[in-house]
């Protein structure tokens, strides 16, 4: 297995790059059937007066889909500049295409697709999380025989979310998950 910051996983070989957010750029690779994810049940969270109200689940879920499509799309051409213009400023900042290319490499190698994700609706593991215009979703997408996990951050900038962060990992579909309650 391979792993990308993500202290719930097993242990195994990592690489990452970060945003200027502190968020990960990561590919994982499960081939053990290791617990997924999962956190406590907690409240959402409440807007407080410095943050922008957290967008229902309706936009969370095309901004997940978005960025699993983005990145599948970067992986099957082997070519991270699109995905790269597409990301915030301070992501652009402190990666390039080719950091990102060696980031997802092993997705590559694998011929990890996915393409399907698009075909579900994803669950979260966690309550969504905005601060300092950064919202951070968490969870899987429940998808067979694999299920694609995700830790992504995406930035508010002119108006528009833009990945700021993007953990992408496949375990296998079996493995157990607690999905996060989700907002109406």
């Amino acid at each position: 297995m391979i792993r990308m910051k993500m202290r719930d996983m097993v242990a195994g070989v990592a690489a990452m790059a970060m945003t200027g957010t502190a968020a990960p750029v990561a590919a994982r690779v499960a081939t053990t059937t290791s617990a997924a994810p999962t956190a406590p049940a907690t409240p959402a969270p409440v807007k407080t007066p410095a943050t922008q109200p957290i967008p229902r689940f309706p936009v969370q879920g095309m901004l997940i889909q978005y960025a699993l499509a983005a990145l599948n799309q970067a992986n099957q051409a082997a070519d991270y500049s699109v995905l790269l213009k597409n990301a915030s400023r301070s992501f652009q900042r402190v990666n390039s295409a080719a950091q990102l290319a060696e980031q997802f490499r092993v997705f590559r190698e694998a011929r990890i697709d996915l393409s399907s994700t698009v075909l579900f609706v994803p669950r979260l593991t966690a309550p969504p999380v905005m601060s300092a215009n950064i919202l951070h979703l968490k969870g899987f997408i429940p998808s067979q025989p694999q299920r694609a996990t995700f830790d992504l951050y995406f930035e508010l900038e002119d108006g528009r979310f833009r990945i700021a962060g993007i953990s992408v990992g496949v375990v296998p579909a079996g493995t157990p998950a607690r999905p996060a309650p989700q907002q109406k």
